[in-house]
């Protein structure tokens, strides 16, 4: 059985939303997942993909349905079955820890630039102290 959840809401991203989908599809046992996050008609959105047995798949959208990480903001959870490939969890994991590793880096290339702006600044300070 194959689930499609489609969550929307003022606050789905940067909360760790995939993650605590992807923990507990690991947790029930299940074999492939796939999730991303989107804007749609300027909302927030995220669709996530998750296959197992009858079991896995009604816990997985009860869960889906009732739990939240800290910080989201929910307005609308649809699930319905889905008939296409979704991902098996350890290549899905990999593709995760990707996207993780190049948020960082962006945000390290960012803090590296301001930190140069900040160090400028302050030897001209210096310079200008030194005159």
């Amino acid at each position: 059985m194959k689930v499609q959840a489609r969550i929307t809401g003022g606050k789905i991203h940067e909360v760790g939303y995939r993650f605590h989908l992807l923990i507990k599809a690991m947790e029930l046992g299940c074999e492939r997942f796939f999730a991303r996050n989107r804007l749609e008609d300027g909302r927030q959105l995220l669709l996530a993909l998750t296959e197992g047995d009858e079991f896995q798949i009604a816990e997985f959208k009860r869960f889906t349905e009732t739990s939240r990480p800290e910080g989201a903001e929910v307005e609308t959870v649809a699930l319905e079955d889905y008939h296409g490939p979704v991902m098996s969890v350890d290549r899905y994991l990999h593709f995760f820890i990707a996207d993780q590793l190049n948020k960082g880096i962006t945000a390290l290339l960012r803090n590296d630039r301001k930190q140069d702006e900040m160090l400028e600044k302050q030897d001209n300070l210096l310079e200008t102290q030194e005159k």
